[in-house]
């Protein structure tokens, strides 16, 4: 018997019987349904970036392209002018699609916000190559020209 005005669970002094009872209150246990575990949300891949990837390859072949060239026409060199300018046009187109490419990339990375690293790689890897092969060209030229009229 739980007299009025006393905490459950202290020893209560049971008037009527005379002798000293105890009445414990057990609280009810709560069963909580586990916390919802987050899932991990799915993002998709993010889309290739095949316009930077070429101009890395570009980039590339544009750096081991001269010595395949060499080794197969460099002794029509002296007598043909217009193996030259093909050995020429064949040595930057390489490193011009590289450069195309690259910055295409660039802006496919943008507009997907994707990096552009790759695609800046690319870009510069082409952009050197073809300014070191346009000054070759503009070597070669000279030297036509000075040949042409001595």
């Amino acid at each position: 018997m739980i007299t009025p005005g006393v905490v459950p669970g202290s020893l209560l002094n049971n008037q009527a019987g005379g002798g000293v009872t105890s009445n414990y209150y057990y609280p009810q246990q709560q069963m909580y349904a586990p916390a919802a575990q987050a899932l991990p949300s799915f993002t998709p891949p993010a889309p290739p970036n095949a316009y930077a990837r070429f101009s890395v390859i570009c980039g590339i072949i544009s750096i081991l392209w001269p010595i395949f060239l060499c080794s197969n026409i460099s002794h029509a060199f002296a007598s043909n002018v217009s193996t030259t300018i093909l050995f020429y046009l064949a040595l930057l187109m390489p490193s011009l699609l590289g450069v195309i490419c690259g910055l295409k990339g660039q802006k496919f990375a943008k507009q997907r916000k994707l990096k552009t690293a790759t695609a800046t790689t690319g870009l510069t890897l082409s952009a050197i190559f073809t300014s070191i092969y346009i000054v070759i060209g503009f070597l070669f030229l000279t030297y036509y020209i000075l040949r042409l009229t001595s």
